[in-house]
């Protein structure tokens, strides 16, 4: 399998890259069949990905598939392939070429516009810009100003708080979602992650006792 990103929002691809007779007809009747089968697997998969949070704006391509069968050639004789098999090799797979690829763990991101005291602008700046948001506009009309920022979803809360202690308690403040951004990490730290709920492929033993009953 290959895994290749996508634009922001253009969700999960999955294609096939093999010719259907590589796939078992007794299981998807066709290719498309196996197409359909198999984005279900790679939703299951990514639902949790590398962090625990789902993986999204990607593109799947399966490159090669082989099957048992009774009466198959000798390399792939055997007790004939079933589909709890391809959605169990699938998710190891997946997840292997999940690590190759790699992943960034991105944040929601709000669109803040602050009506504030214009000699509290400044402070009101160095807030947004210290709780990791980017200043995108600022305008001053008489004794107001008017200040447009992005800021990560998680410091709302936060800068709700500090908010009136930097302008006298007369703070107006309007915010709406705006997009998903990658979270900043420092230097050699890890990108933030949350326990998972379903077996991890990638512990291959433990993953194959719980999903193999």
């Amino acid at each position: 399998m290959r895994v290749e990103p996508r634009p922001a929002g253009g969700g999960v691809e999955v294609h096939a890259d093999v010719p259907a007779s590589a796939t078992p007809d007794y299981l998807y009747r066709n290719l498309s069949g196996f197409e359909a089968a198999f984005s279900e697997f790679v939703r299951d998969t990514f639902a949790e990905g590398l962090y625990g949070w789902e993986v999204t704006d990607c593109r799947v391509t399966v490159t090669e598939c082989v099957y048992a069968s009774a009466d198959g050639p000798p390399s792939t004789r055997g007790p004939m392939s079933s589909a709890n098999d391809f959605r169990r090799l699938a998710a190891l797979v997946l997840m292997r070429a999940l690590e190759h690829a790699g992943t960034v763990v991105c944040e929601p991101v709000v669109a803040a516009r602050f009506d504030v005291p214009a000699p509290a602008a400044g402070g009101v700046v160095a807030l947004v810009s210290r709780l990791g948001g980017r200043v995108r506009s600022q305008f001053t009309f008489g004794r107001d100003s008017a200040i447009g920022a992005d800021v990560p979803a998680t410091r709302l809360q936060e800068l709700r708080r500090l908010l009136p202690g930097l302008t006298g308690g007369e703070p107006h403040l309007e915010t709406s979602f705006s997009h998903h951004a990658p979270v900043r990490v420092q230097r050699g730290g890890r990108p933030p992650s949350r326990p998972r709920v379903t077996p991890d492929p990638r512990n291959v033993e433990q993953y194959l006792a719980v999903v193999g009953r």
